[in-house]
């Protein structure tokens, strides 16, 4: 998939060359912030990185939706939020899938403690850390600029857990970020694509999976863990280390997925029946009319003599 800076360096060497007659509605093709899209896009939508890239067509099948029709971009981060005018201006219903990005107040020790890296600091002061896992009534906040600055404009994760879905809607856009998720009969709240993922899929990842990088890492780790707080807390330290590689465990799961034995996120579930929805809406406006025409009796030719 490309990047937001692929797409820039390309677009001006590339980009066809100016002429005063209209050859295509405004929608079909637009440079805003150096992306080109393809006239055949009906859709957008936008993630943060490389993972989300990998399995996303995977997430439009499951949907029903045809990943010819729907231009994934990847930002490469949490600043989406940079590109929405420009994605609004193309009037074509634009998906902006991203992290909740939970930052708490915690002693600086007790990170690291947490972290299991070195406990030679003996500070407590606080600081805001941005990578915890989210919680109710815990006074946390989100680092993720695009969901304060954009949708759904809230600061404390509080807030951000019990927003409604029109609330993530604005015009032609969406956000979709995670949200709590029954697994198992037990609440489980993801903290970042991968671990939703993981907890989407605990089933698949109960298998044993011989010489297959990441996912044999997240496998051995879901069989031998029957407690969700303490598999929870161990997948953050594992991602947050980057013993789990993020990109390798998408990659991992192709086959799974190009087999449609991958179950979709909830929260990205959400945001593609949305979106599956607006490109309906957009069809039927879009839909030639049929016109009745009311066919006139035929005279017979006059016979001779008669």
């Amino acid at each position: 998939m490309p990047t937001i800076a692929q797409l820039a360096l390309f677009a001006d060497a590339f980009a066809a060359p100016r002429t005063r007659r209209k050859t295509a509605p405004k929608r079909h093709t637009a440079t805003g912030k150096g992306i080109t899209i393809p006239p055949t896009t009906q859709a957008i939508v936008v993630v943060e990185g490389a993972a989300e890239s990998i399995l996303m067509p995977a997430f439009l099948k499951a949907a029903k939706l045809d990943s010819t029709k729907v231009m994934v971009v990847e930002v490469g981060g949490s600043h989406a939020f940079k590109y929405m005018p420009a994605f609004e201006r193309l009037a074509l219903p634009t998906l902006c899938v991203t992290d909740i990005d939970a930052m708490e107040k915690i002693p600086d020790r007790e990170m690291r403690l947490a972290r299991c890296r070195s406990s030679k600091v003996q500070s407590n002061h606080l600081n805001w850390h941005a990578s915890v896992l989210p919680a109710f009534g815990r006074a946390q906040r989100t680092g993720n600029p695009t969901l304060r600055r954009w949708l759904p404009h809230c600061e404390t994760i509080d807030e951000m857990l019990v927003q409604s879905g029109e609330a993530k809607r604005r015009g032609r856009t969406c956000v979709a970020y995670q949200t709590p998720i029954k697994v198992e009969g037990r609440t489980v709240l993801p903290y970042t694509f991968e671990d939703s993922l993981i907890f989407s899929n605990l089933a698949l990842f109960r298998q044993p999976h011989r010489l297959r990088g990441a996912v044999t890492t997240v496998s051995n780790l879901v069989r031998k863990t029957n407690d969700f707080a303490a598999l929870h807390r161990a997948l953050f330290v594992r991602l947050e280390d980057k013993r789990i590689a993020k990109t390798e465990l998408a990659k991992g799961l192709l086959c799974e997925a190009e087999a449609g034995q991958l179950h979709t996120p909830a929260y990205i579930a959400e945001g593609l029946g949305w979106l599956k929805a607006e490109m309906g809406q957009q069809s039927a406006s879009h839909a030639p009319r049929s016109h009745k025409t009311e066919q006139k009796p035929t005279r017979r030719p006059r016979q001779n003599g008669a």
